[in-house]
């Protein structure tokens, strides 16, 4: 049974790797595990543990939710993905821009 959850693990692994359009380095990379876990689950001298499992399990949901959103693009999930994080990452700088605005305003009024 370990050995085939293994070979479930490597299969959802390398499948998201290959949606990304990944390297072995970014994938690892991206699910926060080690290289070396990945050659040793490989090689069947170390058994996918409950934690990793679940990284790569939520990867995948993760990716099958984002597959709604790419469905019809002709751009690659990686392109699409980086888009997103640049525009979340541009949210985050506008809400704290908004926030500072908003806090010399109220010292503002609270000085008048």
């Amino acid at each position: 049974m370990e050995k085939n959850k293994n070979e479930q693990f490597l299969q959802i692994f390398n499948d998201l790797a290959e949606k990304k359009a990944f390297s072995i380095v970014q994938m690892c990379s991206f699910l926060n595990i080690s290289r070396t876990l990945i050659y040793e689950i490989r090689d069947g001298t170390k058994v996918v543990s409950d934690k990793t499992w679940n990284k790569v399990k939520k990867a995948e949901r993760e990716s099958a939710s984002n597959m709604a959103i790419i469905e019809g693009s002709s751009l690659p999930e990686s392109v699409i993905l980086k888009r997103l994080q640049d525009l979340e990452e541009s949210h985050k700088q506008l809400r704290s821009e908004i926030a500072k605005i908003l806090r010399t305003v109220a010292d503002h009024l609270t000085e008048s």
